[in-house]
């Protein structure tokens, strides 16, 4: 009999038919613990792996991708950020809404440095279908036009435009004497002017509003037996200065005086009268401000000779006159100016010609007296304005009926050519300075209807004393060939003025200038 030995942890199959040693059989077996292999869980992804995913956010924020870090997927990154909304059909600063409320500037066609003056501006254009529309509500400068609007986007108004039919016409005496009428501005105010009354030989003198309207009553300049016929008149800055003559050549007399008096804002002189000159027949005294001191200039029709002054703001003589001799022809009408502290003097000389002086602040001659030549040879009514390089100068031509201009510098030479700026049928030339030159106004006869009627007529002229643009001209048939012309410059080839005139009834009227 075979005894099989079983060893410790081992088993005898229960059909072995193998006997076991009992001995051996009993003996305690000894397990040995069993060590169990960890579970190793297979990785999600490789590192680094990349995946297509949803981020759950609108617009172009939506796609986007995980990134396997460590064997798992990482969270879902968008692949763009929001941003500003463009014309493209997508929702680019992801809130949901497609190209919504997209607005844009379209470049700008106008002349350069008009876009955002005034009206002009550039148009605009917005996304329609991932596109941008046509562009739409540009404002282009426009012809300028009388209207109150910079129309050409300059920063001007009404500039440079031809002064417009005067305006409403104010009836302001039935006494005025023709040639006898003057106006000056006043900024703060609007205008004055003065005029004589026929027979009375009184002086009168009232301020106008800028519409042309009375501004309270007339002052009367020579109170009491005083008589004047008005030949200048000048604001101060503070006062007016009145100039006239006693000057009467009716009932057999033929003598007259020069005078010059000042009133304040409310009608009271403060000065004067002041007797420039005394006995002969001194006539046409006109009078200019300038820096602390006024020019006065009056004629002596029997010594045939014009006569200069200057004055302090009291009417006190700073200087002894200084005299020219002149036209024989009945009114030579000297016209005076300031250029700085240099009053400008330009009158017809004994030989009919034009000739032009400049004085000191003293009274005291600059220079030779320079003479004025141009295409014509019957000189008549010359006008002068002064700026701070010089004079600029008109005058008609009685023969051929034209007006020329002229730019003097300030020891009165002439600068160019004279400009003639009226072909004919023009008198009576009058200017007022402004920034650009001067604005003038002058009698002028035009056809209509088969005939020649009078009117007036208004334009600018540059620096150089050439015409700006069309003048503009207004019929008034019974008009007396005498104006009285005030100007308020507001820069850049625009202003306001008003304009006085006589007509033959001996009806004196006012009305406003410029683009209203």
């Amino acid at each position: 009999m075979y005894v099989l030995t079983i060893g410790p942890g081992e088993e005898l199959p229960p059909d072995s038919g193998q006997l076991v040693d009992a001995e051996t059989w009993d003996e305690p077996v000894t397990e040995e613990p069993v060590v169990e292999e960890p579970f190793e869980e297979e990785p999600a992804c490789e590192e680094g792996q990349r995946r297509s995913c949803n981020t759950d956010k609108p617009g172009v924020c939506r796609p986007g991708e995980e990134i396997c870090t460590d064997g798992k997927w990482g969270a879902c990154q968008p692949f763009e950020q929001p941003s500003t909304e463009i014309c493209d059909g997508l929702d680019n600063d992801c809130d949901g809404v497609v190209d919504e409320s997209l607005v844009r500037k379209c470049p700008y066609s106008g002349p350069q440095g008009t876009e955002g003056v005034s009206h002009c501006r550039a148009g605009t254009q917005t996304c329609q279908d991932a596109q941008w529309a046509e562009c739409k509500g540009e404002s282009l400068p426009q012809e300028e036009v009388c209207n109150g609007k910079d129309d050409d986007c300059d920063g001007a108004i009404d500039e440079w435009l031809p002064i417009q039919t005067i305006g409403t016409v104010r009836v302001y005496s039935d006494k005025g004497d023709p040639s006898h009428l003057h106006m000056t501005a006043s900024p703060s105010i609007g205008y004055a002017f003065g005029w004589s009354e026929t027979g009375t030989q009184k002086v009168y003198v009232t301020r106008v509003r800028p519409d042309g309207s009375r501004l309270g009553t007339n002052w009367l300049v020579t109170p009491g037996n005083e008589l004047g016929n008005i030949h200048g008149m000048s604001f101060t800055g503070k006062h007016y200065a009145v100039g006239y003559d006693t000057d009467n050549t009716g009932g057999g007399t033929n003598t007259g005086d020069a005078i010059v008096s000042l009133i304040d804002a409310t009608g009271k002189r403060i000065a004067g009268p002041q007797l420039l000159a005394k006995g002969g027949r001194m006539v046409n005294t006109q009078i200019s401000s300038g820096p602390g001191i006024l020019g006065v200039v009056w004629s002596d029709f029997l010594k045939l000779r014009i006569y200069t002054q200057i004055l302090d703001m009291n009417l006190k003589p700073i200087s002894a006159p200084l005299s020219f001799p002149i036209s024989t022809q009945v009114s030579p009408y000297p016209g005076s100016a300031f250029s700085g502290d240099r009053m400008g003097v330009i009158w017809i000389d004994r030989n009919n010609r034009l000739q032009f002086a400049v004085m000191d602040r003293k009274g005291k001659q600059l220079g030779q007296t320079q003479p004025i030549t141009y295409n014509g040879s019957s000189p008549k009514d010359p006008s002068v304005t002064g700026d701070a390089n010089g004079y600029l100068t008109v005058w008609s031509d009685s023969r051929t009926g034209k007006l020329w201009g002229l730019r003097l510098d300030r020891n009165g030479k002439a600068v160019g050519q004279p400009n003639e700026f009226a072909s004919g049928n023009a008198e009576t030339p009058l200017l007022k300075a402004t920034s650009f030159g001067g604005v003038v106004a002058w009698i002028e006869q035009r056809p209509q209807q088969g005939l020649f009627r009078r009117g007036i007529a208004i334009g600018r002229i540059d620096k150089n004393g050439k015409l700006l643009g069309t003048p503009s001209w207004a019929a008034l048939p019974t008009v007396e060939p005498y104006l009285a012309l005030a100007w308020t410059d507001l820069g850049q080839g625009t202003g306001r003025g008003a304009i006085a005139w006589i007509e033959r009834n001996s009806i004196i009227k006012v009305a406003p200038l410029g683009c209203r």
